[in-house]
């Protein structure tokens, strides 16, 4: 475990920076899902890979 790793671990224990972190970590995840989508679309890349990263994205919101 890496000395990141044991500070990261310690931080989660406060309940108030865990929220934070997975607020900012699911809108990281989120922007890079849409980043994604995004460069198919431009590629011009088939509908059914397209329409997989539309369903991630949906699922991953139904998570939240």
């Amino acid at each position: 475990m890496t000395n990141y790793d044991r500070y990261r671990q310690e931080k989660m224990n406060d309940p108030e920076f865990a929220k934070a972190y997975h607020e900012e970590k699911r809108k990281l995840d989120l922007e890079e899902e849409l980043e994604e989508l995004k460069q198919k679309v431009l590629n011009s890349e088939p509908k059914e890979e397209i329409v997989k990263n539309i369903e991630n994205i949906m699922a991953y919101l139904q998570k939240g």
